[in-house]
């Protein structure tokens, strides 16, 4: 989910993703400047053809908040190398497909975790409200971009290529924070 963050995927992406091409991305992350991708098969809100493909490149360090999404995944790789998975999705449940809310207690465990043993998360914060995987991480990381000082065009050319790209006549509806 740190790359979800880092990226900026809609929940239904994240589901989406593919093991094996995401995977073998990893080698990307010995390179100069180290990346790795996401690569979403599968119908999304953007895309609805059935079998069509994209990949989203993510850095394997982050410049201003050093979050580390490469060290992440290469660890998930190195679980499921053990596990003998090889083709499917990255993230798998019962449910086929699978659904976002099926991850939600693995996600507040590792929150509370970190909240019990860190100054992270404030103790008297209830962290089942506050955070949660079925919000959208692409609302967090545009906040999260805006607080560490990325250009907002920078940020409208992200946020915004697919509603542009869909928009009727041309003119795409703004996001809640550009609305308020």
């Amino acid at each position: 989910f740190i790359g979800g963050f880092c990226s900026g995927l809609r929940g239904e992406e994240m589901i989406l993703i593919e093991r094996a091409g995401t995977i073998n991305s990893l080698s990307h992350l010995e390179d100069e400047e180290p990346w790795f991708k996401f690569v979403i098969s599968g119908p999304t809100k953007g895309n609805q053809l059935s079998g069509s493909k994209f990949a989203v490149p993510i850095v394997g360090t982050t410049s201003g908040s050093h979050l580390q999404p490469g060290k992440w995944l290469k660890r998930l790789a190195t679980i499921l190398q053990k596990e003998g998975s090889k083709n499917g999705r990255l993230f798998t449940r019962r449910l086929n497909p699978p659904r976002l809310f099926e991850f939600e207690k693995d996600f507040y465990r590792v929150l509370e975790k970190i909240q019990a043993t860190t100054e992270f998360i404030p103790s008297d914060e209830v962290v089942t409200e506050l955070y949660g995987i079925l919000r959208s991480s692409r609302r967090g990381v545009t906040t999260h971009a805006r607080n560490m000082g990325v250009d907002e065009k920078l940020l409208h050319v992200f946020n915004r290529w697919r509603q542009e790209m869909h928009a009727a006549g041309g003119v795409a509806n703004l996001d809640m924070a550009d609305t308020y």
